[in-house]
This record gives C-alpha cells, sequence and structure tokens, in this order.
C-alpha cells in the first residue's frame, strides 16, 4: 500500500468467514492512513476490502 503526501500507512489482515452482500469471504483486509504529530495520531482514511490475501 502507498500512502500520500506525509502520511503513513498500515495493513492488517484478518480472519473473516462471513457473508457481505450475499457473498462468501474468508478474509478481511483493513488499511489505515494516519498523520503522527508530536502528541497524536490523526486517522485520515480507514479502507476494508474483502476477499483472500494469504496463501
Amino acid at each position: 500500500m502507498c500512502a500520500k503526501r506525509g502520511r503513513l500507512a498500515k495493513v492488517k489482515v484478518f480472519s473473516f468467514n462471513q457473508t457481505r452482500n450475499g457473498v462468501l469471504y474468508p478474509e478481511k483486509r483493513v488499511e489505515v492512513n494516519y498523520l503522527e504529530e508530536a502528541d497524536r495520531l490523526i486517522t485520515v482514511t480507514v479502507y476494508a476490502f474483502y476477499g483472500r490475501w494469504t496463501p
């Protein structure tokens, strides 16, 4: 994942094994873009994707 404009990013893949919109998804991938200031973290954007990412 690529963070832009001085932002940082983290990605985590979770086991999901649930149905979403009538489709069974084995995993959920959450991507967070954030800014780090001297005394706090500011969440800019959070994305959630469903599918399979681990072999």
